[in-house]
C-alpha cells in the first residue's frame, strides 16, 4: 500500500475492502497525517474523480471507532482486508472538489 514515504490503499467504497489487501494480514492502523493528506474519490476505471476539499482528514470515511481529530487515520483491518465498522460514504458534494 506503499508509494514511496506514502501509505496509499484504494478502498472499495460499496464494501469498505481495501483493495489488494494481503490475506491474512491484519491491522490497527493509526496514522497522523497532520494535513499532509491527499483523499481522493476514483470512478470505477481507476480515473480521479473528485478530491476531499480539507486539509484534514476526512474522519466520516477514515476513522472507524474512534475520532481522528482531523489528524489521524484510525482503522482496524481484517485479514480480508476489510475495514471495520466501515460505513458506506454520506457523500456531500460540498465537500470534495473536481480533479
Amino acid at each position: 500500500m506503499r508509494n514511496g514515504d506514502c501509505w496509499e490503499p484504494l478502498i472499495d467504497l460499496a464494501t469498505g475492502r481495501i483493495v489488494g489487501w494481503p490475506e491474512g494480514v491484519t491491522a490497527d492502523v493509526h496514522y497522523k497525517v497532520c494535513d499532509q493528506g491527499f483523499y481522493w474519490l476514483a470512478d470505477e476505471a481507476g480515473r480521479n474523480v473528485v478530491k476531499w476539499a480539507s486539509d484534514y482528514v476526512p474522519d466520516d470515511l477514515l476513522c472507524r471507532g474512534e475520532s481522528g481529530h482531523g489528524d489521524y487515520i484510525i482503522l482496524r483491518v481484517a485479514g480480508d482486508g476489510m475495514i471495520d465498522g466501515w460505513l458506506s460514504l454520506n457523500f456531500d458534494p460540498d465537500e470534495w472538489e473536481a480533479a
